[in-house]
C-alpha cells in the first residue's frame, strides 16, 4: 500500500493473491513456465520448480485430506495452524506452481534465485539448472549441524558443480542467525569440500542490511 508495486506470481495463484490480501488486479504480473519479462534494468525469466514435496513427510497430503503412509505419524508433527479455505487453496496450489527464477543484467550478468531440495536432488532441477548457467545463486541452504556437516558440505557443493555459478549464496538461513550454528563453520566447510572435489565456485554468507557489489577485474600475477 505504501509503495504500490508490481508483483511478479504465477498466473494459477494470481487471482487468489488479489482477493486474500485484496491487493489491486492491475497490480499483478501474472506469468507461467518460460516466460521471460523485460524491465529497463534487468531480464527476468521464471523457471518450473519443486519445494520439498520429493523428501517423504512433505506435501504428502491429498485433496481428501488423507495423508501417504510417508507422513510421519500424527504425533510426530508440528501442529498446523487454522486456514481459511482460500489461504489453504493457495496452500496448495504453492505446491503445484512452485517457481524459481533468472535475472538477467544488461551486462549479461546472471543471477538465479533457486527454493527447493538442497543440491538439486531432484532430477528435474538438476537438468534444468545445468543449462541455464548463473554466475551467481542463491539457493536453500543444507541443513548444518553436528551429524550433517559433510552431507550439508557435499550438497552445497553439489550447487555449484551443476550449475557452474562463481558464488553460492544459502538462503533460508534463520537457523544461523538465531545461533544454532556458526555461518562462519558453515561456509568454510562448503568451501572446502569444494577445493578437495575441484569445483571453481565458492559459497558465502550475506550479512543482513549490507550492500555488496559484485564486480569483474583483471590483475598482473
Amino acid at each position: 500500500n505504501r509503495f504500490h508495486p508490481q508483483i511478479m506470481a504465477h498466473a494459477a495463484t494470481s487471482y487468489d493473491l488479489a482477493k486474500l490480501y485484496d491487493i489491486p488486479f492491475i497490480r499483478f504480473i501474472p506469468f507461467t513456465f518460460n516466460d521471460e519479462l523485460d524491465f529497463d534494468d534487468f531480464k527476468m525469466k521464471f523457471i518450473a520448480g519443486r519445494h520439498n514435496n520429493i523428501v517423504p513427510g512433505n506435501f504428502m497430503v491429498r485433496p481428501s485430506g488423507y495423508r501417504d503412509e510417508l507422513c510421519p505419524p500424527a504425533g510426530n508433527r508440528p501442529p498446523m495452524r487454522e486456514q481459511s479455505e482460500l489461504e489453504q487453496r493457495l496452500g496448495d496450489l504453492g505446491t503445484a506452481y512452485g517457481s524459481n527464477f533468472l535475472m538477467t543484467l544488461p551486462n549479461n550478468l546472471k543471477i538465479g534465485f533457486f527454493a527447493g531440495n538442497a543440491g538439486f536432488s531432484d532430477p528435474q532441477d538438476k537438468n534444468l539448472w545445468k543449462k541455464l548457467r548463473p554466475d551467481i545463486i542463491f539457493a536453500h541452504r543444507a541443513k548444518f549441524g553436528p551429524f550433517e556437516a559433510d552431507d550439508c558440505a557435499n550438497k552445497m557443493a553439489d550447487i555449484l558443480e551443476i550449475t557452474g555459478a562463481r558464488i553460492l549464496v544459502p538462503i533460508h538461513i534463520e537457523d544461523a542467525y538465531s545461533g544454532k550454528y556458526d555461518p562462519e563453520e558453515y561456509i568454510g566447510a562448503v568451501n572446502k569440500c569444494c577445493e578437495e572435489r575441484g569445483i571453481g565456485g565458492r559459497c558465502m554468507f550475506f550479512e543482513r542490511a549490507q550492500w555488496y557489489q559484485f564486480y569483474t577485474g583483471v590483475g598482473k600475477l
